[in-house]
């Protein structure tokens, strides 16, 4: 599909640098990440992990109480390799599988109060 210049989201985007961890599946191994932005559907979050569209995620975002974090399952949808001369780092754009939207709300609150 060619990209039209006509955006098509329903909810709002919240620019962030918000730090998060993940895991793939049943496996215990986790990698740290930056969550670049969010809205009410999914998450934009930077990483230095290559995952395919399609790869379900335990997503863990911490809020601004170093104890507390939200944590949720999301499914990448797009993937984009960050050019660098040092390490490879990826952007992700995943949507979120299983997230209330109070719960969003209140995540997107704390990032941007006058946003909300």
């Amino acid at each position: 599909m060619m990209y039209t210049g006509v955006e098509r989201r329903i909810f709002r985007r919240i620019y962030a640098e918000v730090p998060a961890k993940f895991k793939i599946g049943e496996s215990h191994r986790e990698y740290m990440a930056t969550v670049r932005d969010i809205s009410g559907g999914g998450v934009r979050i930077s990483l230095f992990r290559k995952l395919t569209p399609g790869t379900v995620v335990d997503l863990e975002i911490f809020r601004s109480h170093p104890e507390s974090s939200v944590t949720c399952k999301c499914e990448v949808v797009w993937l984009r390799e960050i050019p660098s001369r040092t390490r490879k780092s990826y952007l992700i754009g995943a949507r979120f599988l299983d997230l209330d939207f109070m719960y969003i709300g209140g995540l997107m609150n704390e990032i941007n109060p006058k946003s909300v």
